[in-house]
């Protein structure tokens, strides 16, 4: 049997890629990356790749990507700047309708990013959720689960995972992202479903193998993203502060 031709989507999409001292895994990701929007008969695309303070040779691996596609850009920080700061100047620099993170580290499974772009067009906010959350270490689920829950409670919210979203730009470039920490994302996220942007929740699945150390556990992070939910706590809930949803 012939396997079922997927539907062009109508709706345009920017990739903002992070990579720090990602060199063996940035191509083999993006190589996926473009495989999908290919199969999934998405043209209308642009992948920012954001070589972020790397000491390896991650920046000449972009490069040669985007030497073979004039739809990859390549920005170049001399130092690491994080990557809320990442997030910020991908969503500013975006000109597709919708705009969201694919990690450098080719930890994705590549059926994933079927059900992520399949989505685009159905909400304002196309919030990711791992549906293996055993391919991760048991302490990065115990602190991720514990941010999950906190968000939900402090917001009024019930989403399943905050740090995997995709936004309709025109929204996302509204909102005053305060911070350079992980909590940029949750921050975008919060702001949009608590001024009444739509929302849908899609799986997506990593995978196995051999776990990374995220920059996310360390001390220094989590106490920015600490701050980062007091102050959007005081903000929203508080001042009862909102953007425009049109």
């Amino acid at each position: 049997m012939q396997k079922e031709r997927p539907m062009p989507t109508s709706c345009s999409i920017t990739l903002i890629v992070p990579a720090f001292n990602e060199e063996k895994n940035l191509r083999p990701a993006i190589m996926i990356l473009l495989d999908k929007l290919k199969e999934r008969l998405i043209e209308d695309y642009e992948v920012l790749i954001f070589n972020d303070g790397s000491t390896d040779f991650t920046g000449d691996v972009a490069e040669c990507l985007a030497k073979g596609n004039n739809k990859i850009k390549v920005f170049h920080h001399s130092r690491n700047l994080n990557l809320g700061y990442v997030l910020y100047r991908g969503i500013r620099t975006a000109s597709k309708e919708y705009v969201g993170i694919f990690p450098a580290h080719n930890q994705t499974a590549p059926e994933s990013l079927d059900h992520i772009f399949s989505a685009l067009g159905r909400a304002d906010v196309l919030a990711a959720y791992i549906a293996n959350p055993e391919a991760r270490p048991w302490k990065r689920r115990i602190i991720s689960r514990i941010n999950t829950i906190l968000l939900n409670l402090l917001f009024n919210l019930k989403l399943k995972y905050y740090h995997f979203c995709f936004y309709r730009t025109s929204l996302a470039k509204q909102v005053p992202i305060s911070t350079n920490s992980y909590a940029a994302m949750p921050e975008i996220t919060v702001w949009l479903l608590k001024s009444g942007a739509s929302c849908i929740q899609i799986p997506f699945m990593l995978k196995k193998g051999q776990p990374r150390k995220s920059k996310a556990l360390r001390p220094k992070n989590l106490i920015s993203i600490f701050k980062t939910l007091i102050g959007l706590f005081w903000k929203i809930v508080v001042l009862g502060e909102r953007i425009s949803i049109q």
